[in-house]
């Protein structure tokens, strides 16, 4: 009997259209490799890649980074964990409360104080999908003479100053897990640098360790991203400029609809939106506000069947893993009833559609487009007495 290829699934399209993909253990990824430079101009800079499925630990692992590393202390645990597998020590420092990513001034304060002897690296992470001000870290890079590491994993696509997410350190590590704007059906990863030297070496990090077969010259881990995997990210990667501006045009969307309701303006706004740098390419990951009375607003929202989720509800410097750092609260944030607040969870509201499509794609795609004007106007139902923002 024929088998009939489902119109919708992303394998079966790029049997038809491209010819059978034969799947190879060896090189499942190369395909997608190669494809890279077509879709993201950054590879066309002389950068060079190594799909993985594990990340940013590899980039990590291959700086030696022992015995400190600065980051945020508000983002996602998977970073600051990796710094501790590659023998170093997490540096936790607060970030800039218009963008929630790292703060250049505090990291430049940390180090007018006094720059550890034993510092390695600088870790800005790139939350919801804006690059931090990497003007003003490289500045620090170059001064104190620590390379930059990129966290890129929610945002591929993203640039500052024009250019790409992934150009603008020593490497970068991003994510293709599903959740992510180019998502994979499983979990994938990909690192990129402009050096050759750290090219190879994360290449045998991935392969055990080995460059030739049979031949291992270091502890590496079996890390290679599988070829069905790399099958639907080739597919998708064309699409992806086209699903991040939709994204930018959401996100749009929500600004005016907030600032129309009344909810977004002044400083005892219930709602405060979050800040796009002037040279900052958006991508947008996720749509996260910050808000007075978060935990009933989303109460009120999933009543009303308004998905809506808490990012990140515990900063990284007081999660019980990291007791033996020695932070206690209020170390990163001194003042936490100021205006700053800065260490503080938000909300996300509403994942922004990724794909452009038919069938149950284009669906879902409406679905969230028109519950937008629904999202603001229940949100100006909500409002009430201001409270303390939290």
């Amino acid at each position: 009997m024929k088998t009939v290829p489902h119109q919708h699934c992303p394998c079966c399209r790029f049997r038809s259209r491209r010819g059978p993909f034969r799947f190879s253990a060896a090189d499942s990824h190369q395909p997608f490799r190669q494809a890279l430079p077509l879709n993201l101009r950054w590879f066309r800079c002389g950068g060079q890649s190594s799909p993985s499925a594990q990340v940013p630990g590899r980039a990590l692992e291959r700086c030696s980074l022992k015995p400190g590393s600065f980051k945020p202390a508000f983002s996602f645990f998977a970073s600051a964990s990796a710094i501790v597998r590659a023998g170093a020590r997490p540096l936790f420092v607060d970030i800039d409360p218009r963008t929630l990513n790292l703060d250049p001034a505090q990291v430049e304060a940390q180090l007018r104080v006094g720059k550890p002897n034993n510092l390695r690296a600088l870790l800005p992470v790139y939350l919801y999908g804006q690059c931090a001000d990497m003007e003003a870290l490289s500045r620090l890079s170059d001064a104190y003479q620590v390379p930059l590491i990129e966290d890129a994993a929610q945002a591929v696509g993203a640039a500052w100053r024009g250019r790409r997410a992934g150009s603008l350190g020593l490497a970068a590590a991003f994510s293709f897990c599903p959740t992510k704007n180019l998502s994979a059906m499983g979990d994938a990863g990909l690192v990129t640098t402009n050096s050759p030297e750290l090219a190879q070496q994360m290449r045998s990090l991935r392969n055990h360790g080995s460059r030739r077969r049979y031949l291992h010259e270091e502890m590496g881990w079996n890390s290679r991203l599988d070829a069905i995997q790399a099958a639907i990210l080739r597919v998708k990667l064309p699409r992806l400029e086209d699903w991040n501006r939709r994204r930018r045009e959401r996100a749009a969307n929500y600004d005016r609809l907030f600032s129309r309701a009344g909810l977004s303006a002044g400083d005892d706004a219930p709602i405060r939106i979050l800040s796009v740098a002037p040279h900052a390419h958006h991508v947008f990951h996720q749509y996260v506000i910050r808000a007075r009375r978060r935990d009933e607003l989303r109460r009120f929202l999933s009543e009303r069947k308004i998905g809506a989720e808490i990012y990140y509800p515990i900063p990284l410097h007081l999660q019980p893993v990291f007791v033996w750092l020695g932070y206690r609260e209020g170390d990163i944030c001194p003042n936490p009833s100021a205006p700053r607040a800065k260490c503080s969870p938000c909300l996300c509201l509403l994942n922004l559609p990724k794909r452009n499509s038919s069938g149950w794609w284009k669906a879902w795609r409406n679905s969230i487009a028109s519950r937008q004007p629904r999202l603001a106007e229940r949100s100006l139902a909500f409002s009430g007495p201001p409270r303390q923002i939290i």
